[in-house]
């Protein structure tokens, strides 16, 4: 399992280590990943490593169910009853791969296999990355990958097999401040097992175009994407999708950083019909403004929206609906790698032909996090209110107005003899204005790598 490296939804960034930029810095556009970065940043030599690992898992849902209540064959009436549904897992690990960089950082070859064999899930997975570059600005990139899973948790019975390929092409123009990229893509999904009828077989072939400036105080992107999907099982699923997307980065006087995100998606089915959940408009934009009092705090005041609105919407299935959310944030770094930061939101949800799904929520987010030494940890509790507008929870079938109490926990510590434990822990309560919502869930994953050969 990859550590989790938690990240706000407006951007807030990995909590290891600083998260803003003196002035003559700039991170990368976000918006969609570019190889040349990756390129640029990895060591000119070649390396590969053999991992052996063990890894545990625990989960448990709690949750309200009524069953029938009878009194002498007479029905009595429905009584709750708190059902809980644990499950452990226990799961060996095998991962190996090979990198070699040229020594001009304009060549890379990659490959790595991922295995696990566990009590109620078995995964094999392969990936490669070729990449390339000439001195006059052009770069290649081919990356293919697939993946198989069985899944037996929770009494399913599934089985799946992805496989993906990506190509591109980068042309970085003589001023070295711009570029043009072309990406391919292609994957496939195969699913089968009596809990699959819920994950239709998938082909999709997809291009996107993009369009990147990065200057010494600025950067932005332009880019389209147009993906056709094809749903072996289900040709009512079948549809063709355009993204438009953007992004801006920039400095300001003073140090600081400023960015606006957008994005459009328009999904089309492939064939007409009364409803459908594949023919829509879904906008989205986000910006956020850092603020650097201080050497080592920052202020961050962020916003984003998003909205998704149906040609034929039904109030039962798919119904038009928007979401906004608003943030502040103050974050505090420390020396040896402590961070603070202190976060409040508040989020809004809209649907007019669909009110009792229409909410406000606050919420309170404490984030403690270190780095050093080879080390890191994250402690991250969570307090929020979620009302929503019509219902209190009388309304069958209606959800009502709840506290919720969130926890998350990361821990990566190397240890002696070339091994090195992982650990990730969230839970989380509500509290609703309706008993019979209660719920509360936990998951706890712990995970022991040595690292046989090579180096971390």
């Amino acid at each position: 399992m990859a550590l989790l490296i938690f990240c706000s939804t407006l951007g807030s960034g990995s909590p290891a280590g600083p998260r803003w930029v003196a002035a003559q810095e700039l991170p990368p556009p976000t918006l969609a990943t570019s190889f040349a970065t990756s390129l640029d940043s990895v060591p000119r030599s070649a390396a590969w490593f053999l991992e052996l690992g063990q890894r545990s898992d625990l989960t448990n849902e709690q949750f309200i169910e009524f069953e029938d209540l009878f009194i002498d064959s007479t029905f009595a009436g429905d009584r709750p009853r708190l059902v809980s549904d644990p499950e452990g897992r226990i799961a060996g690990l095998l991962s190996a791969g090979w990198s070699h960089a040229g020594i001009d950082r304009g060549d890379r070859r990659r490959f790595r296999a991922d295995f696990e064999w566990g009590t109620q899930v078995q995964r094999s997975a392969l990936e490669a990355e070729w990449a390339a570059a000439t001195a006059s600005g052009w770069r290649w990139l081919l990356a293919p990958r697939t993946e198989y899973r069985e899944d037996r948790t929770f009494d399913r019975d599934q089985r799946e097999w992805r496989g993906a390929a990506t190509a591109a092409v980068r042309r970085d123009l003589d001023d070295g401040m711009n570029s043009f990229e072309l990406r391919l893509r292609g994957d496939g999904l195969r699913a089968s097992g009596t809990s699959s009828t819920s994950l239709l077989d998938r082909n999709t072939a997809g291009a996107t175009l993009a369009f990147d400036h990065s200057g010494l105080l600025s950067d932005a992107r332009l880019a389209y994407s147009l993906a056709a999907r094809a749903f072996p099982d289900s040709a009512s699923r079948d549809h063709v999708e355009h993204v438009g997307e953007a992004s801006v980065r920039a400095i300001l006087e003073g140090g600081q950083l400023f960015t606006f995100e957008t994005r459009v998606v328009r999904r089309a089915a492939r064939r007409e019909q009364r409803i459908s959940r594949d023919d829509f408009w879904q906008p989205e934009a986000s910006t956020e403004l850092a603020i650097h009092p201080g050497a080592t705090t920052r202020v961050r005041l962020a916003a984003e929206g998003e909205g998704i609105a149906y040609d034929r919407p039904d109030s039962a299935l798919y119904f038009d609906s928007q979401r906004f959310r608003g943030v502040a944030a103050a974050e505090w770094e420390r020396a040896g790698g402590l961070r603070l930061e202190l976060e409040a939101a508040h989020e809004w949800a809209f649907a007019p032909a669909a009110p009792a799904e229409e909410y406000g929520e606050w919420s309170s987010t404490l984030r403690l996090g270190r780095l050093g030494a080879g080390a890191w940890w994250s402690l991250e509790p969570r307090i929020g209110w979620r009302s929503y507008a019509t219902s209190n929870g009388i309304e069958s079938g209606a959800p009502s107005s709840f506290v919720f109490y969130e926890g998350l926990v990361q821990l990566e510590q190397p240890l002696p003899a070339g091994l090195l434990a992982r650990v990730t822990a969230t839970a989380r309560s509500e509290e609703h204005d309706d008993a019979s919502q209660d719920a509360r869930s936990f998951w706890l994953t712990a995970e022991l790598r040595w690292r046989v050969a090579g180096s971390r």
